[in-house]
């Protein structure tokens, strides 16, 4: 074989062989009615997975999208107001279950940089790795975790409202990145899928509802 043959050979296998991509699964979350700030069922995460062989990151931003983004972005539909973004914060997360930590917190960090919410559904929040000591940038890791936490608030919608889209993909700030380490900090191959927001009835309503649901068949019993 001739190194022509050779070389459209190889074009062709980088063609059709998928890039190794670190993907992030938003997921479906449910939330509580009408539950403003301070509350940790509205403090919801967002996990990322690496592949075998995914480059090293030194930064993220993070886009994050509630619904069409509402009125304020020109959007048709309100829905939940983002009101933090956490990307760097240390310690685990008691809100979420196994109490886990953001992957960069565990790396010297800028801490969370950023706009936060631009309008009530629209937020943007990154970081970018510090130095491990005077002069000496902390090296890049392989983002594998928790990649952020974000704190919702849901005044004003009931169980009848949604669901909406939880979008991080393309939102109208633009696309969720995570920045390779190296200089040029070029965005690494990145799969989203969106997820949703849901709202589910307190469990104090869900107790009241099985209680009535069991006293049926006794009431009906007894008019027997």
């Amino acid at each position: 074989m001739n190194r022509v043959a050779i070389g459209g050979l190889m074009v062709l296998l980088l063609a059709v062989s998928p890039a190794l991509a670190a993907t992030i699964s938003v997921g479906t979350h449910e939330l509580l009615p009408g539950t403003a700030v301070g509350a940790d069922s509205q403090v919801i995460g967002i996990w990322v997975e690496a592949e075998d062989g995914d480059p090293p990151i030194a930064g993220a931003v993070i886009e994050i999208q509630v619904g069409d983004g509402g009125p304020a972005a020109g959007g048709t539909t309100a829905g939940p107001r983002i009101v933090a973004v956490d990307v760097v914060s240390s310690g685990g997360v008691s809100d979420l279950p196994g109490n886990p930590e953001r992957v960069f917190s565990q790396h010297p960090n800028t801490g969370n940089v950023g706009p936060g919410a631009i309008v009530p559904q629209v937020a943007s929040v990154g970081t970018t790795l510090g130095e491990s000591s005077p002069g000496v940038p902390a090296p890049g890791f392989v983002a594998n975790g928790l990649l952020c936490t974000i704190t919702l608030d849901t005044t004003g919608f009931t169980v009848d409202d949604g669901p909406w889209d939880l979008i991080l993909s393309q939102t109208l700030n633009g696309a969720t990145v995570l920045n390779e380490d190296t200089p040029e900090a070029l965005p690494i191959p990145l799969t989203v899928a969106d997820g949703s927001i849901v709202i589910v009835p307190e469990p104090a309503t869900i107790v009241m509802l099985l209680g009535l649901l069991a006293a049926v068949p006794f009431a009906w019993r007894k008019r027997k």
